[in-house]
C-alpha cells in the first residue's frame, strides 16, 4: 500500500512539473534559440554546405548541446530532428500514414510540443516564395501543429543580406497571394542577438508564428 501510494505520489508531482514546464514553453524557447544560435555563431557558423538541411542540423545540434550542458535549468526540455508529424486525419485513420509532414526538427516542453520548419531564405532565387508556399503554408493549412496556444517558429537562413529586405520581400508575396493578403504579414522585426531578428505573424484560424532571419554567413565553413 506504501509503495502504491508512492508511486502515485511521484506521479502526480511528476505531472505537475510537466505541465509547469509546458506553461514556461515560449519563454525557455525564445532563450534556447537565441543560445543556440549564439554557440553556432561562436563556431563561425560552421557547416558541411549552404543547403537547408546543412544548416538545420547544425541548429539543432547546437541548441541539443545548449540543452546537454545544462539538465538541470532544461529538465523536461527535448530537441527532436526531422521527425514524422502525423496530422490529425492521419492518427484517425482518414490519411496514408506514409504522407505524414516531418518538419525540420521540434521541441517538446513537458506536455507541449513546438513545430519548427526552416528554409534558405533571400530576396532572390524564387526564395521568398517557397519560404511562403513550403513553409508558412504547412503552418497556415494544419499540416504542422504547435500545441495549444503556442506558436509555430520559422527559420530562414539568410547571407549577408539584412533582415528588413529579406522580410520586405516575403511580405510582398503574402500580398501578392489571393489567399492571404496584408492581415498575414511579418511584423515587428527586431534584432534579438548577434546575427538574429525576430518577427512575426498571424495567420487563420488563429494560427501564430514567429520567424526567427539567421545570418550564417557568405559562405559555408567546414575543415579542410
Amino acid at each position: 500500500m506504501l509503495q502504491s501510494f508512492r508511486l502515485q505520489l511521484q506521479g502526480k508531482v511528476a505531472a505537475r512539473l510537466q505541465e509547469a514546464v509546458a506553461g514556461r514553453a515560449e519563454e525557455l524557447l525564445d532563450r534556447l534559440l537565441v543560445d543556440g544560435v549564439e554557440l553556432w555563431r561562436q563556431e563561425q557558423f560552421r557547416r558541411w554546405d549552404d543547403g537547408e538541411i546543412a544548416c538545420s542540423v547544425r541548429l539543432y545540434d547546437c541548441c541539443r548541446r545548449v540543452l546537454e550542458s545544462d539538465r538541470r535549468t532544461w529538465s523536461l526540455v527535448h530537441v527532436e530532428y526531422d521527425g514524422a508529424h502525423p496530422t490529425t486525419e492521419i492518427l484517425s485513420g482518414d490519411a496514408d500514414p506514409t504522407r505524414s509532414p516531418r518538419p525540420d526538427f521540434g521541441f517538446r516542453f513537458g506536455t507541449a510540443r513546438v513545430v519548427v520548419e526552416a528554409k534558405r531564405l533571400s530576396t532572390r532565387d524564387g526564395l521568398p516564395k517557397l519560404y511562403v508556399k513550403r513553409g508558412i503554408y504547412r503552418f497556415r493549412d494544419g499540416r504542422y501543429l504547435s500545441t495549444n496556444s503556442l506558436p509555430g517558429i520559422m527559420v530562414g537562413y539568410i547571407r549577408a543580406e539584412p533582415p528588413a529586405a529579406v522580410v520586405g520581400a516575403v511580405n510582398q508575396v503574402i500580398i501578392d497571394d489571393p489567399d492571404m493578403g496584408n492581415e498575414e504579414v511579418l511584423r515587428e522585426l527586431v534584432s534579438v542577438a548577434p546575427d538574429m531578428s525576430r518577427s512575426q505573424s498571424v495567420h487563420p484560424p488563429g494560427i501564430r508564428l514567429i520567424h526567427l532571419a539567421v545570418d550564417v554567413g557568405g559562405k559555408a565553413r567546414v575543415q579542410a
